[in-house]
């Protein structure tokens, strides 16, 4: 089967004229995208995942939107009824933004891509009462490994070590192989000058 240029204009306009189609679809695509990638033990960044969702958000409100403006003749009226509609949706953003932040703000964990050992990871930090730091796969800026490759053990405190480089004393790596099985332990020691910079860094195998 041959897809030629005016095939693919016609499937553009169809899409255009049907945002809401469109918008299910990009969100199926996606999953199974997802699906394949966790087959391999493979995902999405944080930051991809994100756009992800805000894209198939905002294109499921334009594609209600459409909707309501092509049900009806009244074009003044659909106005009105889309305005209507989009009135609780504004409100339970706001009424519930408080409580979103605080939940982003115990379960985000930031990203960082980062070189250990002279290798490539994507590093996810978790800082609560201790840091913790996992190190990932990196397949390019959009993708990352689903297996922990290294875990760092930061100790006590609630800072992100690739923002402030200077605030750990010690930490402690943890190397796993393909099966989840750890395979070597190193702790650093780091040396700091009077105003707490690291200077250099002993390394206990």
């Amino acid at each position: 089967m041959t897809i030629t240029k005016s095939k693919i204009k016609t499937y553009m306009t169809f899409l255009k004229n049907n945002i809401l189609i469109g918008d299910l679809i990009f969100i199926g695509i996606n999953i199974l995208i997802n699906f394949i990638l966790y087959l391999i033990n493979i995902r999405f960044r944080l930051w991809a995942i994100i756009l992800i969702i805000l894209i198939a958000i905002i294109g499921f409100i334009i594609g209600i939107i459409q909707q309501i403006f092509l049900s009806s003749d009244n074009k003044k009226k659909a106005a009105i009824i889309s305005f209507i509609g989009i009135i609780p949706i504004i409100v339970s953003i706001y009424s519930f933004f408080p409580f979103i932040k605080l939940v982003g703000f115990l379960y985000y964990n930031p990203e960082h891509t980062t070189t250990l050992d002279s290798k490539k990871y994507v590093a996810v930090t978790s800082s609560f009462f201790s840091v913790h730091v996992d190190y990932y796969d990196y397949y390019g800026f959009l993708l990352t490994g689903t297996k922990v490759r290294v875990h760092g053990d930061f100790g006590k405190g609630s800072y992100d070590p690739f923002t402030s480089p200077n605030a750990p004393d010690k930490v402690t790596y943890t190397y796993y192989d393909n099966n989840g099985k750890k395979t070597y332990q190193k702790t650093e020691f780091f040396i700091k000058d009077k105003d707490g910079n690291i200077t250099s860094k002993n390394i206990l195998e």
